[in-house]
């Protein structure tokens, strides 16, 4: 069942991206550039004693959603936001950058500068987002901790979260914003930690009264990923277990604002600032020429934005309003997967084959009856078999802010060195490629008298 937001909220969200109401006024990224994250276009839209009441909470929670969604999937601003699926993408193998701008270059090259102007402002917008969720989640506590929105404040919280350690280097700080103004300055958290935090913010979902069905399902998408992410692979499969068949939830997008436009549209189909990667740096996936049809792309035979590079357009985001998948039953099978691949289940009925089949059974048949997608041909050594789950997972989940995660976890987790698993050799605008398997915390985060830099750039 694919789930949408019901209308109230829906209507709040619109609000909330046209006028930037009630985050603007409230939020606190991790400590950055404070003044930036805090302007307001017009003060009078919210202030802050009128978010003290329970009527205040669909505004500040559709503010939440709003700033989630252009951290994510970005939005129609043609400067910087093609969100975490954007510049996840470009860093892993599932975008190129067709643009002039070197910050996006850089990306693309695995070589960020610490004064990265386009990975400050991503970072700003995923703090934001952060932030955000967490105002919304301690007012329904505060207000209505009876109203089942309060689990959807906690589980945005949670993927936030998630999304910074699965995208950025072990140290990030994670500040707040009182009532009356002040900041209180994070501490600088390992990529462990910041994934335990994502675990109890969706623990914290799962607790709210009165949570619906959808929610509960997105939290546990969300709490198995984070569970994953720790390596904690047993406790990973038990919680995506649970996932009921057919659940998928959806940040939408929408025509109303630029603000709620799809980013993913925006740069590639419209400014054509990003193209699609095939097999980028020797190490990247075959994600066109395979002809897999869980990715759809067109080459359109024709420059992009620099005028050099050859345009190939998505078309999972072929509109403005196109939406983004969060979380699905997929992505918890494919935990469940995981799971069973560390216990040694990998042919064991129902263990890592098994599902993987049955997924890709459920993609369907054509015309004349027969499987879009066949059976995998079974791996026979570790290394093929963790290969295998972890092309399955490319493929299910392109370009939904995953794939970076996964190549980071490949080295963490699965003993591989970064030159065997993110693109490397000679990057196709000259010279060759770094060694970044992350984004770094940038230099705008040294006002917080915490930080000092990223803690490592491991993976």
């Amino acid at each position: 069942m694919r789930e949408s937001l019901n209308p109230k909220l829906s209507r709040a969200i619109r609000l909330a991206a046209h006028s930037a109401l009630a985050v603007g006024v409230l939020t606190a990224s991790s400590a950055c550039s404070i003044d930036k994250i805090l302007k307001v276009e017009d003060v009078d839209v919210a202030t802050p004693g009128s978010l003290n009441s329970a009527a205040a909470l669909p505004i500040l929670l559709g503010g939440a959603v709003s700033r989630f969604h252009a951290a994510f999937i970005g939005t129609g601003d043609v400067n910087e936001s093609s969100g975490q699926i954007g510049y996840g993408g470009l860093l892993a193998d599932e975008l190129r950058s067709s643009d002039t701008f070197p910050t996006r270059n850089q990306v693309d090259q695995r070589s960020i500068q610490l004064d990265n102007g386009s990975n400050e402002s991503q970072f700003i917008l995923l703090s934001q987002a952060r932030a955000a969720a967490q105002i919304a989640s301690t007012k329904y506590m505060a207000l209505d901790p009876s109203d089942p929105d309060m689990a959807l404040a906690f589980a945005l919280d949670g993927y936030s979260t998630i999304l910074f350690g699965e995208d950025y280097c072990s140290g990030v700080p994670f500040s707040t914003l009182t009532d009356a103004g002040q900041t209180v300055y994070g501490q600088p958290l390992t990529t462990a930690q910041i994934f335990q935090r994502a675990v109890a913010k969706f623990d914290s979902a799962l607790a709210a009264p009165g949570i619906t069905a959808k929610y509960k399902n997105l939290a546990l998408v969300g709490k198995a990923r984070a569970q994953l992410d720790l390596g904690l692979f047993a406790d990973a499969g038990a919680t995506a277990a649970q996932v009921t068949s057919g659940f998928v939830f959806n940040i939408e997008s929408s025509i109303t604002t630029t603000n709620q436009y799809n980013g993913l549209y925006t740069f590639n189909i419209n400014t054509k600032r990003l193209t699609l990667a095939d097999t980028e740096g020797t190490n990247g996936l075959n994600f066109l020429s395979s002809n897999d049809p869980r990715v759809t792309w067109k080459d359109t035979a024709s420059q992009a934005f620099d005028k050099t590079t050859n345009l190939i357009v998505q078309r999972k985001y072929g509109k403005r309003d196109s939406p983004a998948v969060l979380a699905s039953y997929t992505e918890a099978q494919l935990i469940v997967a995981e799971s069973k691949l560390a216990n040694g289940e990998y042919n064991a009925p129902g263990g890592t084959l098994a599902i993987l089949d049955t997924l890709r059974a459920s993609f369907g048949t054509d015309s004349l009856g027969a499987r879009i997608l066949p059976n995998l041909t079974p791996a026979t050594t570790a290394a093929a078999q963790q290969d295998q789950l972890f092309r399955e997972r490319a493929f299910w989940l392109y370009l939904t802010a995953h794939r970076l995660g996964d190549l980071r976890r490949l080295v963490r987790q699965y003993n591989r060195t970064q030159d065997k698993v993110f693109p490397t050799g000679d990057f196709f605008k000259g010279n060759p490629y770094g060694t970044d398997v992350n984004f770094p915390v940038p230099e705008v985060e040294k006002n917080n008298p915490n930080f000092h830099g990223c803690l490592d750039r491991n993976a």
